[in-house]
Formats: C-alpha cells, structure tokens, sequence
C-alpha cells in the first residue's frame, strides 16, 4: 500500500459538519499509525447557539474552532514528534480561501 505521508506530512480533512471528517481521519491514522487531531466541537460554546441561528454565530463558531487549532498549532514541537498528523476539521488557512 502507498503511504502519502512520505510525500505529504500534514493531511486535513475538511466537510460540513457531520459529513464524517472525524471519522475519515480516525480511520487514516489508525491505518497509517499517524497522530489525530480531532475537532473538539463539544467544546465550543457558539456551535449550540449557531444550530439555533447559523446566521448570527457562523464566524464565533468558525472562529472558536480556528483558534484552538492555532493554539494546538503552536503547542507543536518542530518537527512534530512522532511523525505526521491528520487534522481533522481545518486548516489554520481556512480563513484565507476566500
């Protein structure tokens, strides 16, 4: 079986909510023996409030996700030890693919 993470080091997986990116990447680093990074949507406080009204609490419920991932991002350390990572939900660019 080809390995991509010899050439690509860090995979995301991005989708709507609920569309199984957590599940996809749990899958991919089982089988790989990579490290996962899953999306602490239990821990958002704005994803509740945004299934109620998406209009209003879209961007803190994108942004909550986005900064943890920063945070998690910046916790790394160079080069990431054990090898690649999935991360599951976003890429600290999502908000530059506009």
């Amino acid at each position: 079986m080809i390995n991509p993470f010899k050439r690509y080091p860090y995979i995301v997986v991005e989708g709507p909510i609920g569309s199984g990116k957590s599940t996809l990447s749990r899958m991919l680093s089982e089988n790989f023996g990579s490290n996962f990074i899953k999306e602490k949507a239990d821990q958002n406080p704005f994803l509740p409030k945004f299934y109620k009204n998406m209009a209003q609490y879209a961007l803190p419920t994108q942004l909550f996700f986005l900064f943890r991932l920063c945070f998690v991002v910046s916790a790394w350390d160079r080069p990431f030890k054990g090898g690649v990572v999935i991360i599951a939900g976003h890429t600290i660019a999502i908000g530059f693919q506009r």
